[in-house]
């Protein structure tokens, strides 16, 4: 029942308990439908009493041209499944307005067709004419099922009984209730059978709605009460609320040949009143439109609630509390909005379509020494039950008349477990097996580690087995990376026993430790490493144990700490330092105007020169004695150099315009004539050489390789001797290149 296709191609699906849309639905008939899933709610297929779709809503093959009308019989078709057969099913379908094709059956093959099923059997008649009702409820046996419908010209309901063996194609025939004659609007109407099986109500349009009693072992039909006539409107819709206490009735409103106005409404009859006329007078309305409006029919839903269309409206009213009496049934008028207008029609359905059988449980899984529990709703035709375990080395535990009782089995093994239900259309037994087991697990015990850790948890489960962990992973082993409590579930895959153990993890913190950053250690110094950490224990890499000692020489250092079982180690490389080593070198001479750079390139250290100037070079100008302090966590290393004047004829430009203009194009040096040794070289700011020349009288046209060189500062470098001094005096300097 939960897959309803109706209307306008619309479909809900009631998986989830309320309804909601689903999509693909094909039917687009004004009345009559049925659909039919299997025993976990999956869809197999549903019909409009003329074409059958499948699970992917294509046609079947063979599945066109069924019988059930031309898009307009109240209930047009059923879907029965064979019992205890859940590959194939029959369509029972009737003829719209008393047509001449009347009542048959096809049957449907679910295994064929991939899996998507084919019909088999086609149009095969069983009576005509009849009028456009079907239904169908559980034999008292628990296994076959009545199907019944209403002859017209009649007064005649004919049940067919379906066993396993087929279709019962001789009736049974119950003359009783209203003669439905052959005339208009007479043969419309539904037909419904009560849940518990036992009441049967038929709404005959023009004519009105018998109550009648239901015999579910023989299919005789008897006691009718004619409970509502056609004189405030037409009935359509019967249902019966889920506990079968209650009987709805949907009426439809029109103008007669005389014009009288009948209005639209629903009805609600009690059926626990203990005469007929207490129930005849127990009738309620719930509402009512005092115009023609045209109800549809009433459907009972898997979520319990009673559903009706109205035509070409978008949405279905609904009865939230069916077994209430009055207006605490809860009917709420466009209870349901949907996305398309409504026909006359919901899908019809054949109770108890699911095998009867009882349930078995345990918590966790059937294991050795764990009580199971059994579970079964005694049917109301049946009037005590036996159970037999399987365990005859158990005693008397082994059988129970109880319907909910427990079994402890202290073994394992295969079980075959009977039940036998006493009625009054004999015994039946239902049948199961499980399978008794045990499995282990062992997660070992609670385990305190470390700091951070990945523990690897191992059930340590033995055997084809399944997983469950705390967090839902299903690996055999889990890697906890965090202290927690942490559980495991092992399903054994050979008898669905199922243990559960835990085990909690804690941390320990580890000593922090910090040596310090690698350093340098000079001569006659020493370092005091600490460890921190007190009252821990402690391991250096002399095998010293106190908490701190005396680096007093380079090398390696480590230490390790240990507290609460917990070791943590750190290290620290010491490397020898001394004072600075530096030449500022040798003393030296300067001409007039000319300036030398002083340079000093150590890390690590700071400079302090005579002047109080912190910089690792110095500009000198002047003659003079200059000295710097080169200055490291070792100590001070002073160096000084005396520079002095001498009397140099040589000048040197510090700017040239290498224009072509006849002015200032080179640069060279002058005051020459007294130089007999000459060697310049010119450098730009990479350092590249870009002029030089022994020649004194030549000069530099501030090209490379032929290429012009841009403006900017250049260095240069000028050796000489003079005629009057030999000793060859060194002359740097810079000039800008002008463009």
């Amino acid at each position: 029942m939960n897959h309803w296709f109706f209307g306008n191609q619309f479909g809900l699906n009631f998986s989830s308990g309320a309804p909601v849309f689903e999509p693909g639905g094909q039917t687009a008939r004004w009345e009559g439908c049925s659909a039919i899933s299997d025993a976990n709610g999956n869809l197999l297929f549903y019909t409009d009493g003329i074409d059958v779709w499948n699970k992917l809503h294509f046609v079947m093959p063979n599945g066109s041209g069924l019988m059930g009308g031309y898009g307009s019989s109240t209930q047009s078709s059923l879907i029965v499944p064979k019992p205890n057969d859940s590959l194939r099913f029959y369509i029972f379908t009737a003829d719209e307005d008393v047509g001449p094709n009347g009542f048959r059956y096809s049957e449907v093959d679910i295994t064929l067709n991939g899996g998507l099923g084919d019909v088999t059997l086609k149009n095969i008649p069983l009576i005509t004419p009849v009028s456009e009702k079907v239904t169908a409820t559980r034999h008292c046996n628990g296994r076959d099922i009545w199907v019944i419908t209403h002859a017209h010209n009649s007064d005649a309901f004919y049940s067919y009984l379906v066993t396993n063996a087929g279709i019962n194609t001789t009736p049974v025939i119950s003359h009783i209730g209203n003669f439905v004659p052959a005339s208009y609007g007479t043969h419309v109407g539904q037909i419904k059978v009560s849940p518990d099986g036992r009441k049967l109500a038929a709404a005959h349009g023009q004519v009105g709605v018998d109550l009648l009693d239901f015999n579910n072992q023989t299919g005789v039909i008897s006691n009718p009460i004619y409970i509502y006539d056609n004189s405030n409107s037409l009935p359509y819709g019967v249902e019966f609320s889920p506990n079968s206490s209650v009987l709805y009735v949907s009426v439809i409103g029109y103008w007669d040949a005389d014009s009288i106005k009948r209005f639209t409404g629903l009805f609600q009859f009690n059926l626990t009143l203990s005469t007929s006329s207490d129930i005849i007078i127990s009738k309620i309305l719930l509402y009512k439109v005092n115009e023609p409006r045209e109800f549809g029919c009433l459907q009972l839903g898997p979520d319990g609630k009673i559903y009706m269309p109205e035509y070409i409206q978008p949405f279905l009213s609904v009865i939230n509390s069916p077994n209430n009496v009055g207006t605490a049934c809860n009917f709420v008028k466009d209870g349901l909005g949907i996305a398309v207008q409504c026909f006359f029609n919901l899908p019809g359905f054949a109770p108890f379509s699911v095998k009867d059988t009882f349930s078995c449980h345990s918590n966790p899984g059937f294991c050795i020494n764990d009580t199971i529990q059994f579970s079964y709703s005694i049917p109301s035709n049946f009037t005590s039950i036996l159970w037999d375990f399987g365990d005859p080395f158990s005693g008397s535990s082994n059988n129970s008349n109880l319907p909910n009782p427990y079994h402890i089995y202290s073994s394992g093994g295969t079980y075959n477990i009977k039940l036998i239900k006493y009625g009054i259309c004999g015994n039946d037994t239902l049948n199961k097996t499980i399978v008794v087991g045990d499995v282990t697990v062992n997660l070992g015990n609670d385990t305190s580690y470390c700091g951070q850790q990945i523990i690897t948890l191992n059930p340590n489960a033995s055997g084809s087995n399944t997983y469950l962990w705390q967090n839902g992973l299903t690996a055999p082993t889990f890697s906890a990376s965090t202290p927690g409590v942490y559980w495991v579930e092992v399903k054994s895959n050979n008898n669905g026993c199922v243990r559960r153990d835990s085990i909690d993890l804690t941390s320990r913190p580890r000593p922090v430790v910090n040596l310090g950053r690698d350093t340098g250690l000079c001569v006659n110094q020493y370092l005091l490493l600490d460890a921190q950490n007190p009252g821990a224990d402690y391991l250096w890499q002399d095998n010293t144990t106190n908490q701190t000692i005396q680096a007093k020489q380079s090398g390696i250092y480590w230490v390790k700490v240990t507290e609460n079982d917990c070791s943590f180690t750190d290290t620290i490389v010491i490397s020898p330092f001394s004072k600075p080593t530096f030449s500022l070198g040798n003393d030296e001479s300067i001409c007039l105007g000319q300036t030398i750079q002083l340079q000093i390139n150590l890390s690590g250290v700071n400079y302090l020169w005579q002047d109080g100037s912190v910089n690792s070079s110095y500009t000198v100008n002047n003659e003079g004695l200059y000295f710097v302090d080169v200055i490291n966590q070792c100590g001070i290393t002073r160096d000084s150099i005396l520079i002095s004047k001498s009397d140099c004829m040589v000048f040197v430009p510090n700017a040239f315009t290498p224009n072509n203009d006849g002015r200032n194009d080179y640069f060279k040096a002058s005051g020459t004539g007294g130089v007999t040794e000459f060697d310049m070289k010119i450098f730009n700011r990479w350092g590249e050489l870009v002029f030089a020349t022994k020649d004194k009288s030549k000069g530099w046209n501030g090209t490379l390789k032929g290429k012009l060189q841009s403006g900017g500062v250049f260095v240069w470098i000028l050796r000489f001797k003079t005629s009057t001094d030999t000793k060859e005096q060194l002359m740097k300097g810079t000039v800008i290149l002008i463009r």
